[in-house]
């Protein structure tokens, strides 16, 4: 919970992890889902999206992170552009 107060609070962090922490915060503090989307002005369902992602974690990091996306995988690997960078 150390971090959800760290990150809302931040103005350096990434803005989906600031409001993620924020949904979080409010959340702990017993708000509803729809007060919380309103405050942090999302939708309910990004609330308990972020609510359900953040009981299920076993790590602050993993609570913030994006879902995993489908897409194409890259063609060219990272330590391949890390050489050429």
């Amino acid at each position: 919970m150390r971090y959800a107060w760290t990150y809302a609070k931040s103005s350096t962090a990434p803005y989906r992890t600031v409001v993620r922490a924020r949904i979080i915060c409010d959340a702990a503090n017993g708000v509803a889902n729809e007060e919380n989307a309103r405050r942090n002005g999302v939708r309910a369902d990004t609330v308990r999206k972020t609510r359900r992602r953040a009981s299920a974690a076993t790590s602050a990091a993993e609570a913030f992170a994006d879902a995993h996306r489908p897409g194409r995988p890259p063609r060219i690997s990272v330590g391949c552009r890390h050489h050429f960078a």
